[in-house]
């Protein structure tokens, strides 16, 4: 992790020992290491997939991606030596008021160019399998989710980090990843329910106090988002 890194800040930092590394396991708060290398952090575990992702202002602009994605697997490909695949995430567009959007360009624009250059990745690279976080929360925007305004999808305008925000992108990688695998990816058994001991036991940073959007309803909603980005990961769909 680099905050707020680039994929040319990434591939820059490949031999320096510059990158912080989160790892958890089951029900373990994340451990979090300092000044570490990627090459500790590909050799620390026998990966079975590699998750790469353009820093969310560039992803909709594909002359930041190249040539540094194709660098960045190239490193990969020597330097990871078990068998593995890799995984696109992509990325969500920012809420229509947000001052960093383009001007002129709307949140429906900016994810219409995300997936496009998603589009182009699978044809530079061969890459698969993708994990639609982004198409979800695009696909929340179009539900009664939306009354939670634009702090709620995106706290602080950018990161999926409490509530229903979060649920959403666990359903969607976690339901994505056991599909890959041929494994039951029914989120609608799923009984998660994010609260403040929840996020406390993550390790994640509180910004709000109490998870927003937390209900029953908007579980529902989140599922479907879910799932219909999993479903149609280029595509926003409008869910009524």
């Amino acid at each position: 992790y680099i905050g707020g890194g680039s994929l040319e800040q990434f591939y820059n930092a490949l031999d320096t020992n510059s990158f912080r590394y989160y790892w958890s396991y089951g029900a373990r708060p994340w451990d979090e290491r300092l000044d570490v290398a990627m090459t500790h952090v590909v050799s620390s575990e026998l990966w079975d997939v590699v998750v790469l992702q353009q820093q969310s202002n560039m992803s909709r602009d594909y002359s930041t991606y190249q040539p540094y994605l194709n660098q960045i697997i190239e490193w990969l490909d020597e330097k990871v030596t078990c068998q593995h695949e890799y995984a696109w995430l992509i990325t969500p567009s920012y809420p229509d008021n947000l001052p960093r959007l383009a001007p002129d360009t709307t949140s429906v624009q900016m994810f219409e160019r995300i997936a496009q250059c998603v589009s182009q990745v699978q044809h530079d690279t061969g890459i698969e399998l993708l994990l639609p976080c982004g198409t979800a929360i695009q696909n929340a925007r179009t539900t009664p989710l939306d009354s939670l305004g634009d702090q709620g999808h995106l706290f602080d305008y950018l990161h999926l980090q409490e509530g229903i925000p979060c649920l959403i992108e666990a359903y969607v990688a976690t339901a994505t990843l056991l599909a890959r695998y041929g494994l039951s990816n029914n989120v609608w058994t799923d009984t998660t329910w994010i609260d403040r001991y929840w996020l406390l036991a993550k390790n994640i940073q509180e910004i709000n106090g109490e998870p927003v959007g937390m209900s029953e309803e908007n579980r529902v909603l989140a599922k479907q988002c879910a799932i219909k980005a999993i479903e149609n990961p280029l595509t926003i769909t409008v869910i009524e």
